[in-house]
């Protein structure tokens, strides 16, 4: 399949080359030539058509009878709103109901430790973005989009989308990591860009490690995992650290 959409690549190319060859030696011969050559409806119908070839590879998602819809950058990240924050944290917590400390109380320390053995500069992150504008042209499911944790474009040149989630069953977190992965899939599509989502995972001092857990949701989504869309780092919360949350 890449293999076809190369020689469709190449095919686009060559011709294109050979456009602009004959159209450049029609200018060149009414310029100097004593004998002019009359542009006729048929040549401008090939300028057009060479023009059309060029927006094609230079934008993706462009349509000639849509002439404005140019997808490049239309995407772009933004704070998200304080009400919907709130929300999507009260959704986590619920989950972990039955726990003494709620979930949105341990994603600050958790965050901290995951960018500390990351080593990621946090003066380039960006905390609680979400995807804005519209995804009609790719997403034709929703254009709802889910608020990350955080964000930074210094990891290794690729932009990375950061989520805390509890431990919690496969069953629960399956919904969520797709919808995740979706998004940042459209996103990648829409900017030509290699981003991917780093999941970490929140293990409370009681909870047991996260290798088969892991490993779990890799088989589910092994996909994204060998496209490099996926990445997930279990983070475990210290009886020292959980004791100095419930006292504060």
């Amino acid at each position: 399949m890449a293999q076809k959409k190369q020689n469709q690549n190449l095919f686009v190319r060559i011709m294109m080359i050979l456009l602009c060859v004959f159209i450049g030696t029609l200018v060149t011969y009414n310029s100097f030539s004593s004998s002019k050559v009359q542009i006729t409806w048929e040549v401008l119908i090939l300028i057009c058509f060479l023009i059309a070839l060029v927006l094609s590879e230079t934008f993706d998602n462009f349509s000639i009878f849509n002439f404005i819809t140019f997808s490049r950058n239309k995407i772009t990240l933004d704070a998200a709103d304080e009400q919907d924050i709130e929300k999507q944290r009260e959704d986590d917590d619920v989950l972990e109901c039955e726990k003494k400390i709620p979930f949105s109380k341990l994603r600050e320390v958790a965050l901290k430790k995951f960018l500390d053995k990351e080593r990621i500069d946090t003066s380039t992150l960006k905390y609680d973005v979400k995807l804005v504008e519209h995804f009609k042209k790719i997403d034709q499911i929703s254009e709802y989009t889910p608020i990350f944790d955080a964000y930074s474009s210094k990891d290794n040149d690729r932009e990375v989308f950061i989520e805390l989630k509890p431990k919690q069953s496969l069953s629960q977190l399956r919904d969520k990591l797709y919808f995740l992965l979706s998004k940042i899939n459209s996103y990648n599509t829409i900017k030509k860009s290699n981003a991917y989502l780093h999941l970490v995972i929140v293990l409370r001092p009681e909870e047991v490690a996260a290798y088969e857990y892991i490993n779990s949701i890799f088989d589910e989504f092994k996909p994204a995992k060998d496209r490099d869309l996926l990445k997930i780092t279990p983070i475990s919360i210290s009886e020292k650290e959980y004791s100095k949350i419930v006292i504060n």
